[in-house]
């Protein structure tokens, strides 16, 4: 028998040819898919080896039995991943009519066609459109005084031959005859850099996968453009300056951050006469204006980090004085949450900073613009995301109204400094997502944009419910669920939650859209915000950060024993989902309170991040020092270790367990999931329990970029949690 012909079928082509010079593995395999194709019906899960490595730091000594998983050289590594998918599509077979059914449902929700309304920037307005039968957007721009549209980037064409395609970034040079953009074709966060000519003569590759994918600008003369390169680790750490026709090799590097907790920013003022680079960690900031009509001219250096500030944004007005004013929002004599400073461009050596709006206590200013006449804020107030706007010269200044609650506002602003209107996002569970045009000299809104609602609102009723940590603190819960649900603790229900690095897991209708087709099945739908999050601004933040971390993962604990205690929901009929520092969120939770819930999905989780980050040279470690703290120090080791997931596994019944990584992920390694699902596997003790691990062998940290894979990758673990809860299927 020709055993490579025979089980062509059910070996992947990477097997078929790595395994050629490793019979041993290659014949495990075999016996492995066997098992599996014979078993359909109680498949058991991979056998794992374990190497147990000891280490010893700060006298407490840990044994990693699956530490061998992060290496990607050895080949059992892939091995082991590709049976671990083969596992888990064998046990979720029998979902896998659910499963169509609410992608069916998911792709039907996608409009036939949508285009976004347009922004002006120089002689043409550009716009975005997507279409349902259509995997990715087009970029798209028409003449402002009339004539045919024309094709900036269509993603559908440049992903033609890549199983995943991603451009996180593009930029149309000012003169409007060439757009430079990024291209990520595996989901790690590294790209290759491009321009195109748009009148369609040349595409010329001018980096490859040398590139952040993050951040370009283009000098006002279109001779120059400015991008980032990451350093070992993947951080954006370098800014380079490719002159336009030169040959790449010669590009100018002008700047490097070398301290690991920075991360490196280039971006146009909106007035595009400057270029800033912001070299940004939590507590501390450097910035340089690269003069954008001379770029010849050396950089002005206007945070040093002997200011000891973190800046939060930076804007550059225009008047026709004295080169006008750099704007700052950073947190300057101790305004944790932000102040507004200025200074005079003309004679910069010569001013100091004004202080132009005080730091309001309770009320963070998240980011700002200034355009023509007036300053915009997005600030957070008691717990919501308002826009605020006030002209120059301090007066007028007022809160744009109408924004929903719960919900939020944004400001959506195009590259046009010499505008009257300030573009509006509002959204929230019961309000669609919307975009505005707002007037502020006559506060008048006038809506040019409206989507339609995932769902019927008028069946549902969202607030905010509040459970109580054990030192009293309150902790917020936004909620959406059906009317006539009872509150006696029978309705099936998601929590979710991020509750790190100071990011609000926004209530906006998008998130409440992405689980229409629960919603539609009776289920309630809400989202922590614990202490380590900016629900309250950066004090929140700071109250969940640090050797104060473990509090982040108690709050979520205690929002979830607070919907028990009001009847939203029960454990048994309570399912946990969280991605990132959301999967770190979820999967902490259940060593704290094993039997919190039902079901656990954990996407892309941050679950070995004891591990990770003691190791240096692995992306992102040293960016989350600011966060989580340095375990190299005994205070930072001890917090860490009290609520790492990896390491506080117990032999406790869990819930069901559905884990989720990326090969290609740069953020959370893909060995993260993989260690965690075989440690629970390994000792949790209800042997009949679920652990899953779907391991995406072709993506990064955000799953796939096509959008249809990505809405069957979504209805595959909802399916799973419906499944696993025994509730109103089909």
């Amino acid at each position: 028998m020709n055993t490579r012909t025979e089980f062509n079928h059910i070996m992947p082509s990477w097997a078929m040819e790595k395994y050629t010079i490793q019979p041993f593995l290659w014949y495990g395999l075999i016996l492995f898919f066997l098992l599996i194709s014979c078993n359909r019906e109680n498949p058991s899960p991979p056998m794992v080896e374990k190497r147990p490595v000891e280490t010893t730091l700060f006298g407490d000594t840990r044994i990693d039995p699956y530490s061998w998983m992060g290496n990607i050289e050895d080949s059992s590594v892939t091995a082991h991943l590709e049976l671990e998918n083969a596992y888990t599509d064998a046990v979720l077979a029998s979902t896998h009519l659910l499963r169509d059914r609410l992608w069916e449902e998911m792709k039907s929700q996608v409009p036939e066609s949508e285009e976004f309304p347009p922004e002006p920037d120089g002689q043409y307005e550009y716009f975005d459109r997507e279409e349902a039968s259509l995997e990715y957007p087009v970029y798209l721009r028409r003449p402002i005084q009339g004539g045919s549209e024309e094709i900036v980037l269509d993603l559908n064409q440049l992903a033609k031959g890549h199983d995943y395609y991603n451009v996180p970034h593009h930029a149309v040079s000012p003169d409007g005859t060439l757009v430079a953009f990024l291209e990520d074709t595996n989901g790690d966060d590294i790209a290759a850099l491009r321009i195109r000519a748009l009148d369609g003569t040349w595409n010329r590759l001018i980096h490859p996968e040398e590139v952040s994918a993050y951040a370009l600008a283009w000098s006002q003369d279109n001779a120059s453009l400015y991008y980032t390169r990451p350093d070992a680790t993947q951080r954006p750490s370098e800014v380079w300056k490719h002159n336009i026709g030169s040959d790449p090799d010669t590009d100018i590097r002008l700047f490097q951050e070398l301290d690991g907790r920075f991360w490196v920013d280039v971006q146009s003022a909106r007035t595009d006469e400057w270029i800033f680079v912001h070299s940004k960690a939590d507590d501390a900031s450097r910035i340089l204006a690269i003069d954008a009509l001379d770029t010849d001219r050396n950089p002005l250096e206007i945070v040093t980090l002997e200011d000891s500030i973190r800046v939060i944004d930076i804007q550059h007005l225009r008047t026709d004085a004295h080169g006008g004013w750099f704007y700052v929002v950073n947190d300057g004599n101790g305004a944790r949450d932000g102040q507004l400073v200025r200074r005079k461009v003309e004679g910069w050596g010569d001013h100091p900073w004004e202080l132009v709006v005080p730091e309001q206590t309770g009320v963070e200013i998240r980011t700002f613009a200034a355009i023509k006449d007036w300053l915009v804020f997005e600030e957070r107030r008691d717990g919501r995301r308002v826009v605020r706007v006030m002209r120059h010269d301090g007066n007028d200044e007022h809160i744009v109204p109408n924004a929903p609650d719960p919900g939020f506002t944004a400001f959506h602003l195009g590259p046009e400094y010499d505008r009257d209107a300030i573009g509006l996002i509002t959204s929230g569970p019961l309000s669609a997502f919307a975009i505005h045009q707002y007037n502020p000299e006559r506060r008048k809104l006038a809506t040019v944009f409206q989507r339609k609602p995932a769902f019927d609102v008028t069946e549902f009723e969202a607030g905010v419910h509040f459970g109580t940590a054990s030192d009293g603190t309150k902790v917020p819960v936004t909620f959406l669920r059906p009317k006539k649900v009872a509150y006696d603790g029978t309705c099936p229900t998601i929590l979710t939650g991020y509750g790190a690095i100071g990011v609000i897991m926004e209530p906006g209708h998008h998130v409440f859209r992405d689980f229409a087709s629960l919603l539609e099945r009776g289920f309630t739908i809400a989202i922590a915000h614990p202490r380590g999050g900016g629900y309250y601004g950066k004090r929140w933040h700071d109250a969940g950060k640090l050797e104060r971390s473990l509090v982040t993962f108690t709050d979520f604990v205690a929002a979830a024993e607070g919907l028990f205690e009001a009847g939203f929901t029960s454990p048994d009929n309570l399912a946990l989902v969280g991605g990132s520092s959301g999967g770190l969120l979820v999967s902490a939770a259940i060593n704290l309170k094993p039997d919190v819930a039902k079901v656990v999905v954990a996407q892309v989780p941050f679950v070995d991040c004891l591990n990770s980050m003691l190791d240096s040279t692995l992306p992102v470690t040293q960016l989350d020092y600011p966060e989580y703290g340095n375990p190299q120090e005994e205070v930072y080791y001890k917090s860490i270790r009290s609520f790492a997931p990896y390491e506080n596994i117990g032999a406790f019944d869990y819930p069901d367990i559905l884990a989720t990584g990326g090969l290609y992920d740069a953020r959370v390694s893909f060995w993260e999931p993989a260690k965690w699902v075989a440690r629970i596997r390994e000792l949790r003790t209800d042997q009949d329990g679920l652990t899953l691990l779907r391991m995406h062998m072709g993506a990064g940290h955000g799953g796939s970029s096509a959008r249809s894979d990505a809405l069957l990758e979504r209805a595959e673990w909802q399916a799973f949690i419906l499944d696993r809860m025994n509730t109103n299927k089909i």
